[in-house]
């Protein structure tokens, strides 16, 4: 079959390889398309060392496509289904990975999809839609009663607000421009701010006190998320996710780590708390009861053919290159 390979020189080069075998708690999935996200770059450059690796060095973390065989071990309800899949969920031995005509995964990086639903739009939305529920399950056990959100226009933004929705939990969402919060109000959203308003900081600070709103899942960095650090009650803390702004430096008195007691760390959603197979089974039974929801696909931006994955890769949007084996 056709298949998209890392090279030895860390690029990428179409190859044929064997076709998978069905092999136990794994499925053989028909790809339909296959996102290109950050970390599908950085996994070809060489970085990302914890990310699973791939028979034959098949690329690609994310896809979607439909089930046509199981091995032992797969609950039946796989087999025929539409499924979205994000493989670092699980590492294994016998992964193929994404960009291929037929992905071998193991069964809990699949979430199941709704019959009804296109399969294209959630070809790079896995990652997010788990970051976003696993995030939210771990700030609800740390005590937090509301949540900010610096890129509330971004995929996993998207889907933040969703599980958010889904179980009535506070988000205030950031965004850049009216056009963004137009497009966050369809979706529900109600305490959207605008970080170019000439008042943002005043807005976030009283917004944050009023929401108690004491953690902020971070995917900008620089200068944005030292004006939110301002502007956050005291005892808060900011996850570090995303860094939108590039190498732009994080900008605040340091004081403030005293005074409001304010805690900067990192999130992974490929820590320890999903590496568990029963935590693994339950996010994504969760998931399958809210994916329906449009805030969890990512909507394609241009498709590109197998062959054309070098092309694809150097994509710089808007929105995601999108592979079609």
């Amino acid at each position: 079959m056709r298949a998209v390979c890392r090279t030895s020189s860390f690029g990428v080069e179409q190859r044929d390889v064997p076709v998978p075998g069905v092999t136990p708690e794994h499925v053989l999935i028909e790809v339909s398309a296959c996102g290109i996200n950050a970390g599908d770059r950085a996994w070809i450059a060489g970085a990302f060392p914890q990310i699973p690796v791939s028979q034959h060095d098949v690329c690609g973390a994310t896809a979607s496509g439909v089930v046509i065989d199981i091995g032992a071990g797969v609950p039946r309800e796989y087999l025929g289904s539409k499924v979205a899949v994000y493989r670092s969920l699980k590492a294994s031995r016998d992964c193929v990975g994404t960009w291929c005509e037929l992905a071998r995964l193991h069964y809990l990086t699949c979430a199941l999809l709704p019959d009804d639903i296109d399969e294209i739009d959630y070809a790079a939305s896995l990652v997010s839609n788990v970051t976003a529920f696993v995030f939210l399950d771990q700030i609800i056990q740390a005590g937090h009663k509301a949540v900010v959100c610096t890129a509330g226009n971004s995929a996993t933004g998207l889907s933040l607000l969703g599980v958010c929705h889904a179980r009535s939990f506070p988000i205030i969402s950031l965004v850049r421009s009216e056009a963004g919060k137009a497009a966050l109000s369809r979706l529900g959203a109600q305490n959207i701010l605008v970080t170019a308003d000439a008042d943002f900081e005043a807005q976030l600070a009283a917004l944050t006190a009023k929401l108690t709103a004491t953690v902020v899942f971070d995917g900008v960095g620089g200068t944005l998320l030292g004006r939110v650090a301002k502007a956050l009650p005291q005892d808060s803390t900011a996850y570090c996710y995303g860094f939108l702004a590039g190498v732009e430096p994080v900008a605040f008195p340091s004081s403030l780590l005293l005074m409001k007691a304010l805690t900067l760390t990192s999130f992974s959603v490929l820590r320890p708390l999903v590496r568990d197979a029963e935590t693994l089974k339950r996010i994504l039974s969760g998931l399958q009861r809210v994916i329906g929801m449009p805030h969890f696909k990512t909507p394609p931006g241009k498709t590109f053919d197998l062959e054309q994955a070098a092309e694809a890769l150097q994509w710089p949007g808007p929105g995601k290159a999108i592979l079609r084996p």
